[in-house]
């Protein structure tokens, strides 16, 4: 993002990764990106700031309500943001998730996949509000992914079962 945009504004709540960013940009040069060690759902931006928010795999770490409702307060009118997010229909996948989090990671929180039932928390806030159904297995095995592709495609009964959503938000103007 930081090579097209003029400016870019990296934040997550582990200090850790925000110092390996900032390693990064020092390593590298780069002069417009600004990242900073902050709470999500108590953004530190004004109103309106924004014409783009994205983030990676955060939401379903959130209270949705809360972070949506900053996502939109922070983004101009007319300003999209998109989310890709961990989808929470497989129960195979929700399983695995389950024992991954608790005995492998061993990980206190929890994790809460999006739902297509959440859409109404998003159309709150939006204007425009999109969920695309992505892949089972490809964020692990990426050369399958024109065969998940061409199944969601076809068989639209088995998008409740893919392992991403992607989501795509307006703001009204």
């Amino acid at each position: 993002l930081a090579e097209k945009a003029r400016k870019v504004y990296a934040i997550d709540i582990a200090a850790s990764d925000i110092d390996l960013l900032k390693k990064s940009i020092a390593d590298n040069s780069v002069t417009n990106l600004f990242p900073s060690v902050c709470d999500a759902e108590n953004l530190p931006f004004g109103d309106e700031s924004f014409d783009f928010v994205f983030g990676n795999s955060i939401l379903h770490h959130l209270h949705l309500d809360k972070a949506l409702s900053e996502v939109h307060r922070v983004l101009k009118k007319g300003g999209k943001a998109a989310f890709c997010e961990p989808y929470g229909h497989n129960p195979l996948l929700n399983l695995y998730r389950y024992i991954k989090d608790r005995y492998i990671d061993k990980i206190t929180y929890i994790h809460r996949p999006i739902k297509s039932t959440d859409r109404k928390i998003f159309e709150k806030y939006f204007s425009s509000v999109q969920f695309i159904e992505t892949g089972f297995t490809s964020d692990k095995f990426f050369f399958i992914m024109p065969i998940e592709s061409k199944i969601l495609k076809t068989m639209p009964f088995t998008r409740k079962f893919a392992s991403y959503v992607t989501i795509l938000l307006q703001k009204p103007h």
